[in-house]
């Protein structure tokens, strides 16, 4: 989705998402304006290359991994 919508240029769409992905960082505890960095850094790697994107499951919301299994 990402990488279509930079390739397409879709900006609005793009910011959107942007934001929602920054939001769920900020949440867990992320620095917002170091991740907007390397989320940058991907989108412009992943938009430039083939190079497949791979799903990270266990990142899933709502996979809380400190409960341990809990």
């Amino acid at each position: 989705m990402i990488v279509r919508a930079s390739k397409d240029e879709n900006h609005h769409f793009l910011e959107q998402l942007t934001g929602l992905i920054l939001k769920g960082l900020k949440g867990q505890g992320f620095d917002e304006d170091a991740s907007l960095d390397v989320l940058d850094d991907l989108i412009a790697k992943y938009a430039a290359s083939t190079w497949g994107f791979r799903r990270k499951t266990h990142m899933l919301q709502g996979d809380d991994l400190t409960d341990n299994g809990k």
